[in-house]
């Protein structure tokens, strides 16, 4: 062996011996029969013995593993740190696949409907208010009737250019 190895591994037991021989400090003070822990004088003053410390001050930065990886299995926020990963990109959602906002409950129920011998005209309700509607009407600026051929009312909400349908029965 090379000089340089030589010193390494002298280097190597050195180390070994000073973490063998130094006793664990966590447990020694935690064992300890004393509420206070003593705290050497600063170093450049002349020493006046040492001063008594309350345990609290003393061992603020020791917790339990609990409190410092948040209780068993979990990780930082709650997470598991040794799920498995996968390294693979999520495949890309083209955006006509993306969840689409949808338009609201129809606020209007059917009341009647007649037929004049050319045209439709519905009788809905908002409330206990009363609308009549003919096709291509415009209804609150939200809505404009499409088409009505019973037993079914189309709609666009117009925000959305979204199509919605209403039952109002068989043509009699």
């Amino acid at each position: 062996m090379s000089r340089r190895h030589w010193l390494l591994a002298a280097c190597l037991m050195g180390s070994l011996w000073l973490v063998l021989s130094r006793p664990d400090t966590a447990d020694s003070a935690r064992n300890a029969p004393s509420r206070t822990a003593a705290v050497p004088a600063p170093v450049g003053k002349p020493s006046q013995g040492r001063r008594p410390v309350p345990a609290e001050l003393h061992l603020s930065g020791l917790h339990e593993r609990e409190t410092r990886i948040g209780g068993a299995g979990a990780g930082i926020a709650g997470a598991n740190l040794f799920d498995s990963q996968s390294w693979t990109p999520s495949p890309v959602v083209p955006a006509s696949r993306r969840e689409q906002p949808a338009a609201p409950p129809l606020p209007y129920r059917y009341v009647g409907k007649k037929f004049d011998g050319m045209e439709w005209e519905v009788y809905l309700a908002r409330g206990d208010e009363p609308v009549v509607v003919r096709e291509q009407s415009v209804l609150d600026a939200s809505y404009r009737v499409t088409r009505i051929k019973p037993p079914l009312l189309s709609l666009i909400f117009l925000p959305l250019n979204q199509v919605q349908t209403m039952t109002i029965g068989d043509a009699d």
